[in-house]
């Protein structure tokens, strides 16, 4: 390892150690915010996924095959 690089390692361990480079600290969410978070819809699958998945089935098979 450099001699600098050295250096500047061991000035960053001081000033962790001093408490100078923590990081922010993000503020408590508001009430509005918490509600407005779980308003959003839960990511991941589609509810309709089954029928979606039916729709696109029945869009791949021959016109006669279909109901």
């Amino acid at each position: 390892m450099s001699e600098k690089r050295q250096i500047d390692l061991n000035k960053l361990r001081e000033d962790i150690l001093a408490g100078k480079n923590e990081g922010e600290v993000p503020a408590p969410m508001s009430d509005e915010e918490r509600e407005a978070e779980q308003d959003e819809p839960p990511k991941g699958r589609h509810p309709d996924l089954k029928e979606l998945r039916r729709i696109v089935r029945e869009g791949r098979q021959s016109p006669e095959k279909r109901k």
